[in-house]
């Protein structure tokens, strides 16, 4: 009786292990499949801003501006473009301050 008792913790112990081991391994997984995701998503965010620097490029020279300076806080502020976003707030002040 003892030694069943024994074999029966022991394939207890096994079976949580596997399921622990089976674990780590769909968050491994899922770790993995996300940094693919954000390494993609940061590549195409380059390829972008690449694109369009080229686009500003031929735009300037087609219509013969002198390139501008770039502001450091332009590619945290807002959209593509450097322009700020604006916010629901913004919009709702702004409508107020004409009302008056």
């Amino acid at each position: 009786e003892e030694k069943r008792l024994k074999a029966l913790i022991e394939i207890e112990k096994t079976n949580a292990h596997r399921k622990d081991d089976r674990q780590a391994a769909v968050l491994a997984e899922k770790r993995r499949h996300a940094a693919k995701v954000e390494k993609r998503r940061v590549e195409n965010m380059e390829k972008l801003a690449e694109r369009e620097a080229v686009r500003m490029k031929k735009l300037e020279i087609k219509h013969n501006l002198k390139p501008k300076k770039k502001n450091c806080s332009a590619g945290t502020s807002g959209g593509i473009d450097g322009h700020q976003k604006p916010t629901p707030n913004s919009s709702i002040s702004s409508l107020a301050s004409s009302i008056k």
